[in-house]
Parts: C-alpha cells; structure tokens; sequence
C-alpha cells in the first residue's frame, strides 16, 4: 500500500451560483458553449476555459514569503505552453486567490467559475503547504491546482480513463486515510465525467491532473505513482486550448511562446479566418526555420489540424529523441472551389515506411480539375521532415514535368544522406492570376554552393504591375544541404517588401555550415 498523500477535492461552485457561472463562462469565452473537435488531450470542461491570451490576476491572501515564492515558481510553468498570463499583484481585484497552511485541504475552483467568486473569498487553497514542505509536494499540489484554475478536470476521471476499480477497497481506502464520505469519494474518483461534458482523448496516466492510485485499490493490479511535472500531454494539450492567435496569411515561430531548448514537443497558434469559408479551405504549410541539436536525428513538422470554415490549428513538434531549440513555419488558407488554385500534400511514407528509407521518392500528381489556362505555376514546400544525424543534412523537393493536368512531385537527398521521410505541401495557381506570383531563390543565384556560407541574400523583383502596393510574402524551404557536425541552424525569409519586389536571406547562425538552401515564395495583393 502506499504511503497516503494529501489529495484535492475539485471545487464546485455553490448552488445559488450556478447559473451566474454558466453566464460568466459564454461571455468570456463564446466556444464555451459547445465542443470543438481535436480539443481533446485532457479530461476538459467544455464549459470553464479562459479566453486565449487572457491574463489572470493573482494574489496571496496569507503565507509566508517564501512558500509564496515557492507557489509562484511552480505555477508560472503552465504558461509557458499557454496563450494565457499569469500576473501576481498585493492587490486588487483579482481572479484567483490564493490562501495557505490553513489545514483545510487542497482545492480550487474550475476555470471560469473562479468569476463567479466574490472578492472577499479564496478560490484556490494550499491547506497543508509550508516552508518546510518539500519542492517535489508543492510542485505535485501547485500544478494540479493551476491546472484546474485554467479549467482542466481530474484525469482518473476521464471518459477514456477505463480503471478497474475495485470499488469497495476505494472506498474503505479513503475513509481511512482522508476522512472523506462515500459521496465524496465517488465524485473525486469512481464517476467518470460524461462525455457530453469533457473533450478527451487517450488516457494520460503521466498526466499532472490524475491521482496517484496504488494496485490494492484496482482489479487489474494497476496502479499511478505521483507525477510531480507537467507531462508532453499536458503542455500540448494546454498550448492547444490557449493557442497564440494568428490569421489567413501568417507565420509561427517557437520563440513567441517558449525560450529554448523546447521543453514541449508541441506548440500551437490558431489561424482565424477573415471571412466564413462555405466549406474547410485548404492551407497550404511550410517550414521556415529549424534550430535542431546534431547529436540526435532531426525530426520536425508543421501540420494544420482542426480545419473548420473560421480557424485551424497551426502546430509545430518534434518527436521521439530529438531536441529542438525553435522551429518556425508560414501557410496560407485558399478556398478548395477556387477555380484557379489547387493545392495537396505528399508524404514519402505513402511509398515506402520510415525503416527503409530511399534517395529519392516521386509521384505524379492529378489535379482535381485541369486548368483551363495551360500549366499553372507549382510551389512546393517541406513541412515535415525526418533525417538521419549521421551524415549531412541533404534533401530536396521538386516539381516537374508540370502540365494543366498534373505534375511529377519528387523528395530526395543526395551523397550519404539518409532520409527517412517528409512530407511537402504544394500549391498550383493559374500563372497569370492578377495579384498572386510565385517562384523559387536559392543561394546558387548569387553565390557557389560548393563553398559553406552562414548568411546569403539576394533580390527578387515581381513582375511590372501586378501589385499597386507591397504584397504579402510567404516563404519556406525546398532543398537545403547542411553539414552535421554542428546543429542544423537555418531560417529563409524575407524583407523590404515593396510593389516591385523584396529581399531575401538564407541563413544560418552561430558555427552551423549551410553549403545551399532554396526556397518557393508566393506574394500576395
């Protein structure tokens, strides 16, 4: 059996207050009101988050200064995977308010209904925190508490949870060690949230949100330790529902939300549509910017998910071993019925899986519909990329043989590189559309490739009138071959946009060697 801990109860608003909650909940946050598909890592009230870059108001109403300091630490983690701000004040009105060591247990109130509080009452309590708890406690009881202040429900209780419980030792169990009824014991632990209720995926058992449980108390002889840190599912899925807030033509770098190293292997911004599209639009994606460790392989993307006719969810991660310092990304959103765009995706795994990589993968591509117009322009860009640190970083995506039917889409690397997968997204448009031109630069336009260079730029210029003022200017990665004894550092973008046309840099940083590196670019009125 194990030793027993201090466990929270989840705070409920009183009854009177109920619909005041209720209330509170859809004016802060619209989406409250009903389930969004894909918000789904952690047992969540549909009901009780905060508005994305909200910034909560803290304050202590006891406790000393250092546990103070010690809660304060502890709490502000959640933030960095957030698009929500933590601010501690002396005081004020605030939506969160803190007391400590009164003995009464650990609890908080869910998400939104810390509003419905009134000022002269605590919403989150630390009823056995002191100075002389140890970090590993304060680290278990603070982040559990602030998930719960930022709307996150109990794991263990999870829709998809599944224990076994062994009903009668649970509660005989916590009789004895917590004093709890059986009421109790069953609303914290043995009743499921309804799935009606909670957005939910795979259960966590890593998770900060679920209580430690020990073997005696399931049927199965299963069990949950203590998690004292945040798991990768509770940093994604917290960087999920409090996204960054970007638009249609946009970008999305690491560094907005989080310092390097990335301790999360996910981060998201959300693109809000400018207009109501009649059905999801497509967005095409690129890789701009990738800041990766040499000694492990290099396993990075950028993928949109959640694509509704408003917004989608802009995600950069990076998986298995790899260690990132910063990934960045730009897309673009166009209509699936445009008559003169089409855009897809491609992914080597789609020929062959990752454990037998190949030099070179090609597919034709069938457009949907051809274009009426002759062989539209292609743009072709990487958005996920898998690389063996071993050798060079060395890989390639083009587009050929393009006619008003379809192309011949190839992904390759070149000399001992090995690649183990990608993927690319491509986008076609009509070459004369008014307002939208596309191309590729390269350091091979303005210097030899065979010689490392950190930093290149060069100069693009548009076409004579097609744009009256500066255009949007989206840009990723096509090819790009890199040395490996140091990190992969590179980044394109671009700079003094004007009607007539821009710069351009492909860079690396610090001692990275970049020998050459492409680009596609499109420029929008």
């Amino acid at each position: 059996m194990i030793q027993p801990i201090h466990i929270c109860a989840l705070r409920r608003v009183p009854d009177e207050l109920t619909e005041a909650a209720r209330r509170l909940a859809l004016q802060e946050r619209p989406s409250n009101a009903g389930a969004k598909n894909g918000e789904d890592r952690l047992a969540f009230p549909i009901q009780r988050m905060w508005k994305p870059g909200r910034e909560l108001r803290i304050r202590f109403l006891d406790g000393t200064p250092r546990i103070q300091g010690k809660i304060r630490d502890c709490a502000n983690e959640w933030p960095r995977y957030a698009n929500i701000k933590f601010t501690w004040v002396d005081s004020g009105d605030t939506e969160i308010r803190i007391s400590v060591g009164d003995g009464g247990g650990s609890w908080s109130y869910l998400g939104t209904d810390n509003g419905a509080i009134s000022q002269g009452q605590k919403t989150m309590n630390f009823g056995w925190l002191n100075d002389d708890s140890p970090d590993d406690e304060i680290s278990r009881v603070v982040l559990h508490e602030f998930g719960h202040a930022l709307g996150c429900y109990h794991e263990h209780q999870s829709p998809a949870a599944g224990i076994p419980w062994n009903e009668e030792a649970v509660l005989e169990y916590y009789r004895r060690t917590n004093g709890w009824d059986d009421a109790t014991i069953r609303s914290s632990l043995l009743e499921k949230y309804p799935a009606s209720e909670t957005q939910f995926s795979a259960f966590d058992k890593g998770s900060i949100m679920i209580y430690a449980y020990p073997a005696e108390l399931t049927l199965d002889g299963s069990s949950v330790g203590w998690n004292t840190s945040l798991s990768q599912t509770d940093k994604g899925f917290m960087s999920r529902t409090y996204p960054l807030e970007g638009g249609m033509l946009d970008s999305f770098y690491t560094m907005e939300i989080q310092d390097p190293p990335l301790t999360s292997q996910e981060l998201t911004k959300r693109a809000n549509f400018a207009w109501d599209f009649q059905a999801p639009p497509f967005i095409a994606i690129g890789l701009n910017y990738i800041d990766a460790d040499h000694e492990r392989n290099v396993r990075v993307q950028a993928v949109a998910e959640q694509v509704t006719t408003t917004s989608a969810d802009i995600r950069l991660s990076h998986w298995s071993d790899t260690k990132a310092y910063g990934l960045g990304c730009t897309w673009g959103t166009f209509a699936v019925d445009d008559p003169e765009i089409q855009g897809g995706e491609f992914s080597t795994s789609e020929d062959h899986p990752w454990w037998e990589p190949k030099q070179k993968t090609s597919r034709r591509v069938a457009f949907r519909r051809p274009f009426s117009s002759g062989a539209p322009r292609v743009v072709v860009w990487y958005k996920m990329l898998d690389i063996d640190s071993g050798k060079w970083w060395r890989t390639m995506a083009l587009a050929e043989n393009v006619t008003a039917e379809g192309f011949d889409l190839s992904v390759e690397t070149w000399g001992d590189s090995i690649l183990y997968g990608a993927s690319v997204t491509w986008l076609a448009h009509q070459e004369n559309r008014k307002g939208l031109v596309s191309g590729t630069f390269g350091t091979g336009d303005v210097r030899n490739e065979r010689l490392p260079q950190l930093e290149t730029y060069g100069r693009v210029d548009l076409p004579d009138g097609m744009f009256e003022n500066a255009p949007k200017v989206l840009v990723a990665l096509r090819r790009f071959s890199v040395e490996n004894s140091e990190n992969l550092r590179i980044k394109v973008g671009v700079s003094n946009v004007s009607a007539d046309g821009f710069d351009w840099h492909i860079n690396g940083w610090a001692n990275s060697n970049i020998f050459s590196g492409a680009a596609d670019y499109i420029a929008f009125a």
